[in-house]
């Protein structure tokens, strides 16, 4: 069990720590986007295992907003979090108030460097004496010292090198017959997504199975990031893939329809097959 899974188990079970800083591996590339990646793929399966619900409709919920997940982006200027600004005012708002709904309430923080020593001494009440229910996720991505303040209460957790995670690999041109294969047990199902993903047609057909099967979506959807992740944990080779699945969880209707935002996913997981294996070496 990683490091991750017993994060998570703690806060569904409602014994996690209130303060946590996460760091990205010495060797990840891209680490700042990377670990927004992470982030939100952590929210969601947060969301899908406290709620019971499928990992589609955990990310429609959370790209939708949800009053338990506070994100509190870095300032667009690049500096520091600034009290005339109120940059960090939603860290303290939402404290005012009791969970709306979930055990458990998630205030996420990006580029924890940035926080002031002046912003770090005005939350360090709320820090040692935070609502309940409340725990706050403070993110390091390039892996600087933090302010003492922040530093001496807080659990560090370092995520696994990309590199080294270990998978139980597919070969990456197999990948397709791969996730066809999960499908044996149903011909219409194989003889559709064979269409699409080997032939290239029939997409209007897989639109409409997906509109009328909200199972054989949710069960696409997670075969698709399952099946990605046995191929490589190298960031490079998932690159595309990544940034399509970050656009789905965080795009909302007026950004595309679902159906259409889909389709991009499963568009990024058939490029994957046409790039040469990045030199793993070089990294």
């Amino acid at each position: 069990m990683t490091g991750e899974d017993v994060l998570l188990n703690k806060i569904v079970s409602g014994k996690s720590p209130q303060l946590v800083t996460i760091t990205p591996h010495s060797e990840t590339k891209n680490p700042e986007e990377y670990l927004n990646t992470w982030l939100t793929a952590f929210l969601t399966k947060y969301l899908s295992k406290i709620k019971n619900i499928s990992q589609v409709q955990a990310s429609s919920l959370l790209s939708n907003t949800h009053p338990d997940i506070v994100l509190i982006k870095k300032p667009e200027s690049g500096k520091k979090y600034t009290i005339s600004n109120n940059d960090l005012s939603d860290f303290f708002s939402v404290q005012q108030y009791r969970n709306w709904e979930l055990p458990t309430r998630i205030i996420a923080i990006e580029r924890v460097d940035l926080i002031s020593e002046t912003y770090a001494n005005k939350m360090l009440k709320t820090l040692e004496e935070p609502t309940p229910g409340t725990i706050t996720i403070l993110l390091n991505p390039l892996n600087k010292k933090c302010l003492r303040t922040i530093e001496s209460r807080s659990i560090s957790m370092r995520l696994k090198s990309p590199l080294k995670i270990e998978h139980s690999k597919i070969e990456k041109q197999n990948k397709i017959q791969y996730l066809l294969n999960q499908f044996t047990d149903d011909s219409q199902k194989y003889d559709l997504l064979n269409d699409v993903l080997l032939k290239n047609k029939n997409t209007h057909k897989l639109a409409q199975a997906l509109k009328e099967d909200h199972d054989f979506k949710d069960n696409l959807f997670r075969l698709l990031i399952d099946t990605q992740s046995k191929v490589s944990d190298h960031f490079l080779t998932n690159e595309d893939f990544l940034k399509e699945l970050n656009w789905f969880w965080h795009s909302s209707t007026y950004n595309g329809l679902e159906i259409e935002r889909f389709y991009g996913l499963i568009a990024a997981f058939k490029r994957q097959d046409s790039r040469q294996k990045p030199d793993l070496g070089a990294y």
